[in-house]
C-alpha cells in the first residue's frame, strides 16, 4: 500500500467549508488504496505542526513561533523520510520561498513524488486589497522555483502549464455522501427563492443580483422573488459594503442574510429554496475559467444554478443559466423565465455529475503521478505545432493525419501548441486526440522591432524549451514529430526517450528566406544560407526527415535520412463535380505565395475571349489588394475574392475548371484535392508538387512558371474544349487516387513502426 502526506499549511476546523473539502480528498484517496496523513497547523495556546492529530512541531508563542511556522519544515521532511512517504500532496497557500524549495527538495531526495494543489489559478488579483502583500511578492519571486523542483501542479483550471510546470487538470469534486439532495419541489407559482452559499469575497459578485433584484422591484411586481445569502464575510469591510448595497437598494425584505450554516440546518435551507446562485464577479479577479466548488455543490443538491465564469463541466448542461461576465445587474425576469421553463427533476441533475465525485479526481491524479506500465503495443505519438486556429494547408493535413491514427489505427496522439490558448482548432479533430498548450505565445512577437523581436525571442524559445522537455519526459511518447518550426531548434536536446522526426510541408525553395529591407541583397542572401545551414544540421541529427515531393527531395543535398509520403486527400471517391457552370475556381492564402495578383493579370486574357466566364478566389488573409488590383483591370465583374470556407468541396463541385497560380509550394494539397472531386487543373509548373501531381496534358495542363499568358491560354484551351475538359476529368479523378488517405497513411504507419523496431 502506498503512503501518502496531504499537507497544508493552515489550521483545520471541520466546519469549514475548505476544510471539508480537504476531508473529502483524503477519504477519496483513503478509498483509492492510499494510507493517507493530513498535516496541519494548529495555532491554539501555541502554534503547532500536527499530523492525525500528534505534535511533530511545537513552534510556541510570540514573534519567534510566528517565523518558525513559515520557515521550519524539517518536521514535515523527517516525517516523509521516516516513515517512507510515496506521494506528497500539498495545498499551495501561496508562500513559495526559499523554505518551502528547499523542503520540498528534500521530500524528493527521500523519495518521494510530490504535487501542489493551486486552488485558483490565476490568482495574484485576489489578493490586492489583502493585508499580505508581503508574502504574494515573496510568492512571485520564488514560484517558478518551487514549481520546477514538483512532478506536477494539480489545477481546477484549463492551463497545461502554470510556473513552468505541467499540470494535472482535474474538477472540483464532490462527496456525495455528504450532500444530501434535495427533497422537495418547492411551489413556485407566485415566489421564487435563490440561494447562495459562500465565504463572501467581492469576486463572487452577490452584489450584481442584488443591484438586479432593485431593477426588479422598481417596478410593481406580483412574483415574489427573494435572495437567501448563506455564509460569513471574508471581512469586515465586505460585509459594511454588502449591507449598505442593500440599504441603499432598500432590499431588507428580498435579501436574507443567514451568516454560516452547516448540517441539517443548511439542508433545509436549500428544500425552502429553488435556484443556486454561483460566482458572478470571477472577472473582477481575472479569472475566466474556474471549476468552483460551489457549481458541484448545487448540482449534488438537485438544483439548476447561474454563474458568469467558464465551466467546461456545466455550460452545455440545460440546468445551466449563463450570465455575461461583467457588471451589469442581473436581470431577475430572465432568472423567472429559465426556471419557468424548467423540467429536470433533481435526482437527474445529481446523476449527470457522478464523474465528478472526489473519488473519481483523485484516482486520476494517483493515475498520473503512478503510471502503470504500458502492456499494450499502442503507439504514441507527440506532435509539435504553434496552433491549430489557422484555415492553412499544415493544421488541415496534420488535423486528418492524427484523425485518421487515432480513430482507425488506435494510436495514441497528443498534439502540443504554444500559441492562441483557448481558440478553438479550425478544422474537426477528433476526441481521441489530446492537445496540450504550452502558452508560450511567440507569435505575438510579430508587433516588435527587429531588435527587440530577436531579444524575446530568445527567452520565449528558451521557455518552449523548458515546457517541452517537461511535457514529453511526461508523455514518454515512441516518437516525437516536430514540424519544422521552433522547436526543430532543441528538440534534438531533448533526451526523452522518444525518436523524433521532422516533417516539412514547404519547399526548400524560397524556406528561410531573409529579405529585411533595410540591409544589402548580398547581406539578406547570406544571412539566409546561414540560416538554412543550421537548419540542415539540425534535421541531419533527426531519426528520419519527410518531404511531401521527390522533387523538393531532390533540393536537400547531403540529408541521408529523407523520406517522401506525400499529403493525403480525404475527399471520398464518390464526390464528383457535377456543375457545368462557366465558373473557375482558385483556392489559397492571401499572400505573395499564391500568386494570385498573377491569376489576374491572366484573367484580363480569359475575359476579353470568354466575357461570360466567371473566377472565384476562396482562401484567408487580406484580399484587400487583390480586390483593387481586380478594380483597376476592370474585373470587378468577372472575378470575386471570397474569405475561407469550411465547406470547399461544394466550392469545387460548383465549378468547372481549377486554377493554381502559386510561385512556390511544399505540396500543392488543394490542386490535388480539386482533381480528386474531378477539376481539370491549369497549373504553374512551380517548384515544388505541381510536376508530382499533374500528368501534363493527360489529367491538367502544366504552364511556365510564372508566365501568366501559357495560364491564360490554359485556361482558354479548357474553356474552348469542352470535351478534353471532361477526358481530364476523369482522368485527373482516376489518377490523383494514389494519393488517397488510406495509401498516405499506409505510408505513415509502415515508417512510425519501423523507426519504433529500429529497422530505420
Amino acid at each position: 500500500m502506498k503512503k501518502a502526506l496531504f499537507l497544508i499549511f493552515h489550521g483545520f476546523d471541520p466546519n469549514n467549508g475548505i476544510s471539508k473539502k480537504i476531508s473529502y480528498q483524503v477519504d477519496a484517496l483513503k478509498k483509492c488504496g492510499i494510507d493517507v496523513h493530513l498535516c496541519y497547523m494548529d495555532e491554539k495556546n501555541t502554534k503547532k505542526r500536527i499530523i492525525d492529530g500528534e505534535v511533530i512541531a511545537d513552534y510556541g508563542n510570540g514573534i519567534l513561533s510566528k517565523i518558525l511556522k513559515r520557515t521550519d519544515f524539517s518536521a514535515i521532511s523527517n516525517y516523509v523520510k521516516e516513515n517512507k512517504i510515496d506521494l506528497v500532496y500539498i495545498r499551495s497557500n501561496h508562500n513559495a520561498n526559499l523554505f518551502t524549495i528547499n523542503m520540498v527538495k528534500k521530500m524528493k531526495a527521500f523519495g518521494a513524488k510530490v504535487v501542489m494543489e493551486i486552488p485558483t489559478y490565476p490568482y495574484d488579483d485576489e489578493y490586492k486589497a489583502q493585508d499580505i502583500s508581503r508574502q504574494i511578492f515573496q510568492d512571485k519571486i520564488f514560484r517558478y522555483q518551487l514549481a520546477k523542483q514538483l512532478d506536477a501542479v494539480v489545477t481546477f483550471s484549463d492551463y497545461d502549464i502554470i510556473f513552468g510546470q505541467r499540470t494535472i487538470k482535474i474538477s472540483n469534486g464532490i462527496d456525495f455522501d455528504s450532500v444530501k439532495m434535495k427533497k422537495t419541489i418547492n411551489d413556485t407559482t407566485k415566489e421564487l427563492n435563490l440561494i447562495g452559499v459562500a465565504e463572501i469575497h467581492e469576486w463572487h459578485g452577490f452584489d450584481r443580483l442584488i443591484k438586479g433584484l432593485a431593477e426588479y422591484y422598481s417596478k410593481p411586481q406580483d412574483y415574489l422573488v427573494k435572495f437567501h445569502v448563506v455564509g460569513y464575510f471574508f471581512s469586515k469591510e465586505i460585509e459594511d459594503e454588502f449591507r449598505k448595497i442593500i440599504s441603499d437598494n432598500h432590499m431588507e425584505n428580498y435579501v436574507i442574510l443567514y451568516g454560516k450554516k452547516h448540517g441539517t440546518e443548511l439542508d433545509n435551507l436549500f428544500d425552502r429554496c429553488d435556484f443556486g446562485i454561483g460566482s458572478l464577479g470571477r472577472h473582477r479577479v481575472g479569472i475566466d475559467k474556474i471549476k468552483t466548488l460551489k457549481n458541484r455543490e448545487y448540482a449534488a443538491r438537485g438544483i439548476p444554478f447561474m454563474y458568469s465564469e467558464t465551466d467546461n463541466d456545466f455550460d452545455t448542461q440545460p440546468y445551466v443559466f449563463k450570465t455575461p461576465a461583467d457588471e451589469s445587474p442581473i436581470d431577475i425576469q430572465q432568472i423567472v423565465d429559465f426556471y419557468r421553463q424548467f423540467v429536470i427533476q433533481p435526482k437527474e441533475i445529481r446523476e449527470s455529475i457522478k464523474h465528478l465525485s472526489w473519488y473519481k479526481q483523485m484516482k486520476f491524479v494517483l493515475e498520473d503521478i503512478f503510471p502503470k506500465k504500458r502492456s499494450d503495443n499502442t503507439i504514441r505519438l507527440a506532435y509539435c505545432i504553434p496552433s491549430l486556429n489557422r484555415a492553412s494547408g499544415m493544421e488541415r493535413v496534420l488535423t486528418e493525419k492524427v484523425n485518421y491514427l487515432s480513430d482507425r489505427l488506435g494510436y495514441d496522439i497528443t498534439i502540443i501548441t504554444t500559441d492562441n490558448k483557448g481558440i478553438k482548432p479550425f478544422f474537426p479533430l477528433s476526441n481521441k486526440v489530446k492537445i496540450i498548450q504550452l502558452d508560450v505565445n511567440i507569435d505575438e512577437l510579430w508587433r516588435y522591432s527587429i531588435g527587440k523581436r530577436l531579444f524575446y525571442y530568445l527567452i520565449k524559445q528558451n521557455e518552449y524549451h523548458h515546457k517541452l522537455e517537461i511535457t514529453l519526459r511526461h508523455l514518454q511518447p515512441d516518437i516525437t514529430i516536430s514540424l519544422l518550426r521552433r522547436e526543430i531548434n532543441f528538440i534534438n536536446d531533448i533526451k526523452d526517450g522518444s525518436k523524433k522526426i521532422g516533417e516539412i510541408h514547404f519547399g526548400r525553395y524560397k524556406y528561410r528566406e531573409i529579405n529585411i529591407k533595410i540591409l544589402p541583397n548580398f547581406i539578406n542572401k547570406g544571412l539566409s544560407f546561414l540560416w538554412m545551414r543550421q537548419l540542415d544540421n539540425k534535421i541531419k541529427k533527426l531519426d528520419r526527415f519527410i518531404v511531401l515531393t521527390n522533387e523538393d527531395a531532390s533540393y536537400w543535398k547531403g540529408i541521408d535520412n529523407i523520406s517522401v509520403i506525400p499529403n493525403p486527400i480525404t475527399i471520398h471517391e464518390e464526390v464528383t463535380k457535377h456543375s457545368n457552370a462557366k465558373r473557375v475556381i482558385a483556392v489559397g492564402r492571401y499572400t505573395y505565395q499564391k500568386g494570385f495578383d498573377m491569376l489576374i493579370d491572366a484573367w484580363k486574357l480569359v475575359h476579353s475571349k470568354h466575357p461570360d466566364w466567371t473566377l472565384n478566389i476562396y482562401g484567408p488573409g487580406n484580399k484587400e489588394s487583390y480586390e483593387q488590383l481586380i478594380i483597376k483591370n476592370n474585373l470587378s465583374s468577372s472575378i470575386t475574392c471570397y474569405g475561407a470556407t469550411n465547406n470547399i468541396i461544394k466550392e469545387y463541385e460548383e465549378s468547372s475548371i481549377f486554377v493554381f497560380s502559386s510561385r512556390y509550394e511544399g505540396f500543392g494539397l488543394v490542386l490535388a484535392e480539386a482533381m480528386s472531386v474531378g477539376l481539370p487543373c491549369v497549373s504553374f509548373s512551380c517548384p515544388c508538387g505541381p510536376r508530382d501531381i499533374i500528368h501534363d496534358g493527360e489529367d491538367g495542363i502544366l504552364c511556365e512558371n510564372g508566365n501568366s499568358t501559357m495560364l491564360a491560354e490554359g485556361i482558354c484551351k479548357l474553356i474552348e474544349d469542352p470535351i478534353l475538359r471532361n477526358e481530364m476529368s476523369k482522368l485527373a479523378k482516376k489518377n490523383i487516387q494514389r494519393y488517397n488517405i488510406d495509401n498516405i497513411m499506409e505510408l505513415w504507419h509502415r515508417l512510425f513502426t519501423n523507426i519504433i523496431s529500429g529497422k530505420i
